[in-house]
């Protein structure tokens, strides 16, 4: 194939390529966050239900941490990822600002 066709071919499928990946990235964070969705959504009927938290201080493997009043989600994510319980401090911050959790504290 002469040298004109192969270029703007292949330039042609970087950029499809380029836009399907953008597609499923897309696609598999708004399933992640449809699911956090689910989970915080059968927490709140829990605890309607209940009127009180699914937590307690004999529910295995729970961890209560104090969050003093004042405190913005980068000293939340800094005692978290501290103790263990986050890997990384941007993504709990992001996570937080994306699911309108950012200030409520």
């Amino acid at each position: 194939m002469p040298r004109r066709i192969v270029k703007p071919l292949i330039i042609l499928v970087i950029v499809i390529l380029l836009i399907g990946a953008v597609f499923i990235g897309f696609g598999i964070g708004y399933r992640y966050v449809r699911e956090q969705d689910k989970r915080l959504g059968y927490l709140k009927d829990q605890f309607d239900a209940r009127g009180f938290a699914p937590f307690n201080k004999d529910t295995p493997d729970a961890v209560e941490i104090y969050i003093e009043q004042q405190a913005n989600t980068k000293d939340i994510a800094v005692m978290l990822k501290e103790r263990g319980f986050i890997g990384n401090t941007f993504a709990f911050e992001f996570l937080s600002k994306f699911n309108s959790f950012d200030g409520q504290y």
